[in-house]
């Protein structure tokens, strides 16, 4: 349940009676809870069972009560005044139940309301008052005497203190309640968005599919035929842009389920993950004519397929859009950052990005100037972006002194009993490292 305070709880609620005083900081728990549970639509089950928690704490809290202000100034009026209040509101949380069991409309708000307001002048004006008479009996003053310091009390500006707070409870009721239901209406609203969108690139992608086999068809059909400079053109054209669109929705498909599928974090071996994707570009990595350049690389806190997602995006990114003069070299490594956190980095020696751009790429759909026939969909860095941040890192470019780019993230380091220190440049390489350099050379040559 979401962390929902439209009650919260402040010191001038304390009354002085330690035992009362906790029980009441539970109640605006619940209350808390409740508010919850109105705003989130759990359902009747959940909510008939978060009532009666509060309605069963509630008698208890009631009974503890009862017998410290007994021991104070049992037989008195103010005692049976105190206890009728007690039973108004157990009868009128009864008359809630059965209104809700008849589906009375606006109940739940109305409901919310009524305990905020009467939760609030409970503790501030009955409580407090009564605290004082017990406060008064227990220095030896007769009951007169008693009700008349608990008077003095809660009079001047005590009293206008109490009267702003209440006003202010019973405006923040209504207001929090709005407040919460547009919250709650947003999230429920860009859940359905993330799932309609998510069904549609899965779905779209086998008219794709059939459009790109039949358009493969036809041109092995085709490779016999002479055919005019403009239909072969065309017909490239489709299967290329058809290509593009499956990549395309492939990539949404991926931004979508990081934020759909929230996933838990624990120590990560960066390294193997590096591996992981090279093996998987290892065609495009040789094709590109590229040399990859392994540095030393730390264990992180993350997830296994965040963490595989950013690292394939920022290889991929310089794989495309690393395209230099020379033969490509990209480089993959790390080096300490700040508050327990390993920057890792993958560097190319391409022509890097403007400085006005280093922000906006990050961005959905947002491209350097290309063109039409380069890779890439403009979503890829908007990929790497929300990995870092589902791994509570963050992502940036820096300024590589002899052209290229270099992509950042920082993740915190794996604590020392999941993972040794990152190493730093002047340390030997492990083991696993040296063993995976002689391992990617053979593999990439």
């Amino acid at each position: 349940m979401s962390g929902i305070r439209i009650f919260p709880w402040d010191d001038n609620f304390n009354t002085g009676q330690t035992k009362i005083d906790e029980q009441h900081r539970h109640l605006v728990d619940l209350l808390n809870i409740v508010a919850g549970h109105i705003v989130f639509h759990t359902g009747d089950a959940e909510f008939s069972k978060v009532m009666d928690e509060l309605a069963d704490y509630t008698v208890y809290h009631f009974r503890v009560e009862e017998a410290i202000w007994h021991r104070a100034f049992g037989g008195t009026d103010l005692e049976r005044r105190h206890q009728a209040e007690h039973q108004s509101f157990v009868t009128a949380i009864a008359v809630f139940r059965d209104r809700a069991a008849s589906g009375a409309p606006g109940l739940l708000e109305e409901l919310l309301s009524f305990l905020t307001r009467w939760l609030a002048s409970h503790i501030l004006e009955h409580d407090r008052h009564e605290a004082m008479v017990a406060d008064g009996c227990r220095q030896g003053m007769s009951m007169e005497d008693a009700l008349a310091h608990a008077e003095r009390g809660m009079s001047g500006s005590t009293r206008v203190l109490i009267d702003i707070i209440l006003s202010v409870y019973a405006t923040l009721s209504s207001n929090a309640i709005e407040l919460m239901r547009e919250v709650a209406a947003r999230k429920r609203a860009n859940q359905e968005l993330l799932h309609f969108t998510d069904v549609l690139a899965h779905h779209l992608q086998e008219p794709v599919r059939q459009q790109l086999l039949y358009c493969s068809m036809l041109k092995k059909e085709c490779e016999d035929v002479a055919l005019p400079p403009e239909a072969s053109d065309a017909l490239e054209s489709v299967v290329t842009g058809g290509g593009r669109l499956r990549t395309l929705l492939h990539d949404m498909q991926i931004y979508l389920s990081l934020s759909s599928m929230p996933k838990p974090l624990g120590p990560c071996d960066v390294l193997a993950s590096v591996r992981s994707v090279l093996r998987e570009r290892h065609h495009d990595i040789r094709e590109a004519g590229a040399r990859v350049i392994l540095d030393p690389l730390p264990r992180v806190l993350s997830h296994g397929f965040y963490l595989h997602q950013l690292l394939a995006t920022l290889i991929d990114n310089a794989l495309i859009h690393g395209q230099p003069k020379g033969p490509l070299e990209i480089r993959i490594g790390s080096r300490p950052g700040g508050s327990g956190q390993a920057v890792i980095f993958v560097e190319d020696n391409g022509k890097g990005v403007p400085a006005d751009m280093r922000e906006r790429v990050f961005r959905v759909f947002e491209r350097l100037d290309a063109p039409r026939h380069e890779k890439g969909t403009g979503i890829g860095l908007a990929i790497a972006r929300k990995s870092a941040e589902l791994t509570n890192g963050s992502i940036w470019i820096e300024t590589v002194e002899q052209g290229g780019t270099r992509v950042c993230f920082s993740l915190l380091i794996a604590p020392p009993e999941a993972a040794k220190p990152l190493a730093s440049s002047t340390e030997s390489k492990h083991p696993c490292q040296e063993e995976a350099h002689a391992s990617l050379e053979r593999e990439l040559s």
